[in-house]
């Protein structure tokens, strides 16, 4: 079922350059995909008639539009999007939206620092330029992050051994990442398969070295 929704995501993007937005829930996720944690990326449609949002099933941190029941004040299903009218007229737009990655361990946005010419280091306040990727399908459940100050990609240089820049022109090996969601979030290298961390508490660049999640290994994706 995975190998299956994965087939079909990846040729709606190919031919709308958009990602498409998947319907689900956790009953039948759950048991459908084995619980795959590989789609967060994609919009997320959750579905459970209850007072609140249900939760959400594994790889998504959070819904993009919840159907709360099938009849009500409104003609047929009764849906509310999680976001404001800008968010829903660039989802409806398909007009890609930036994301910011907020590292746990000290709060801090991760930037391109001296505009992609220096690593990556989780030290800002705010939300600006520097601070911006555009999350990218690499496939197979693979993401790159493409620098919106400078329209490179993130690469673990070195293969892993050197901290993360935003210098690369194409896609390859180096610029793929995985996106593994738990509480909050976390990014595995398809280089070295290990995962990415604001090193020294974020007092130092970022780099794909851990091979397990603990609190330096934690992003909020904003």
């Amino acid at each position: 079922m995975s190998a299956w929704i994965l087939d079909f995501v990846t040729e709606v993007r190919a031919r709308t350059g958009q990602l498409a937005m998947i319907y689900t829930n956790p009953n039948w996720w759950g048991p459908c995909t084995n619980n795959d944690a590989t789609f967060g990326a994609y919009p997320l449609f959750n579905s459970g008639y209850m007072p609140s949002p249900p939760p959400t099933p594994a790889g998504w941190a959070t819904w993009t539009f919840w159907q709360y029941d099938d009849a009500g004040s409104l003609p047929g299903d009764q849906d509310v999007f999680n976001g404001d009218y800008a968010a829903l007229t660039r989802l409806a737009g398909g007009v890609p939206a930036p994301i910011a990655l907020l590292a746990n361990v000290n709060g801090r946005f991760v930037t391109a620092e001296d505009a992609g010419n220096s690593p990556l280091i989780a030290n800002r306040t705010a939300i600006n330029l520097w601070e911006q990727f555009f999350l990218v399908d690499a496939g197979n459940g693979y993401y790159a992050l493409e620098s919106k100050v400078n329209g490179r990609y993130v690469t673990a240089e070195d293969a892993g051994n050197s901290p993360l820049i935003a210098n690369r022109a194409a896609v390859s090996t180096w610029e793929r990442f995985q996106i593994v969601n738990n509480a909050n979030g976390s990014l595995r290298a398809a280089v070295n398969s290990r995962y990415v961390t604001a090193e020294n508490a974020g007092n130092s660049p970022l780099i794909a070295n851990r091979t397990a999640i603990n609190l330096w290994e934690q992003f909020h994706l904003i």
